[in-house]
């Protein structure tokens, strides 16, 4: 039986698309190894100058923290392509920005007010809320979603996607978002301290491994990173300015945003985003198609 015969343009966009992925695979292992690095070393900080108990106000931690991933992800898009062109930080169209809030909505008020209807839930008759934060809040997490987004949604997104489909490129996001905050979770007991550890853990995973899904479809689709900045920045206010001083839940099970109840609301949005993938425009936004695209130009002389 003869070999099968390749033509030279076949050879070389066979040889283009290896050499994309080998790239695609470089920038993910440089932007995660300095991106956890510096994760260590901020739960090291933490431990030696609040002796893992960080306050609210310890706003040098709250802000570099996410601000120092954002930087890690810039920096490994700079030596490699001389460009930012992987962070997605291209204009969006405005639907996505009201599709991003709508969301927002769906994963905490609706689960709270679920929460209250089941009784498994109540409202706190003296709420402890932030006023600075109510007021700043919004363009306080802005900023420091920008930091987590351009990681997530626009580095890892980029070069993730051109390694699998859509459903791997989010469950490996999710994981490795989770990942990321674990030091902060066992050792600085800024969140979720007052639930168990192996709970915390587990339904974080979850959570993030669901909302990757969301996220990625929102990113795909607008194919930029903002309407995610703001998603990731208008989830956090609800949950953690708004909903978390009010909801007292009667187990560790249903409170804050990895309780059941806001779990299931995610996990239901993950299948929806699932299905809204395949209806996505062709080209540069569907998952995995980048990379061949960039592949044939260059084979073809269009690069």
């Amino acid at each position: 039986m003869n070999a099968p015969t390749w033509s030279t343009s076949e050879r070389t966009l066979s040889s283009s698309i290896k050499q994309e992925k080998r790239m695609a695979t470089r920038k993910i292992i440089t932007a995660l190894v300095i991106g956890y690095l510096c994760a260590i070393a901020w739960t090291v900080y933490a431990d030696v100058v609040y002796h893992n108990n960080v306050p609210l106000d310890a706003f040098l931690f709250h802000g570099l923290f996410p601000l120092s991933l954002g930087l890690c992800a810039m920096l490994t898009a700079l030596v490699y392509d001389r460009n930012l062109k992987d962070i997605g930080f291209g204009r969006s169209r405005p639907k996505y920005f009201l599709y991003a809030i709508g969301i927002a909505a769906i994963v905490t008020v609706v689960p709270f007010l679920i929460n209250l209807a089941l009784g498994v839930a109540t409202v706190n008759a003296a709420p402890k809320f932030d006023e600075e934060l109510i007021v700043s809040g919004i363009p306080v997490l802005l900023i420091l979603g920008l930091g987590e987004e351009a990681m997530w949604r626009g580095l890892l997104y980029s070069n993730v996607s051109r390694l699998y489909d859509f459903r791997w490129t989010s469950i490996i996001i999710g994981l490795l978002w989770a990942i990321w905050h674990y030091p902060v979770i066992i050792h600085t007991k800024f969140v979720y301290g007052d639930r168990p550890l192996w709970f915390a853990l587990m339904m974080l995973t979850v959570m993030t491994v669901a909302m990757s899904f969301v996220f990625n479809v929102l990113r795909s689709a607008s194919r930029s990173i903002w309407p995610c900045v703001v998603l990731h920045a208008v989830v956090n206010y609800l949950s953690f300015v708004l909903i978390e001083p009010m909801e007292v839940g009667r187990s560790f099970a249903f409170k804050s945003d990895i309780g059941i109840v806001y779990i299931v609301a995610m996990a239901i949005l993950a299948l929806a985003a699932i299905r809204m993938q395949k209806k996505v425009a062709t080209g540069e936004s569907v998952v995995g198609q980048p990379v061949v695209a960039d592949a044939v130009a260059r084979a073809t002389g269009r690069l």
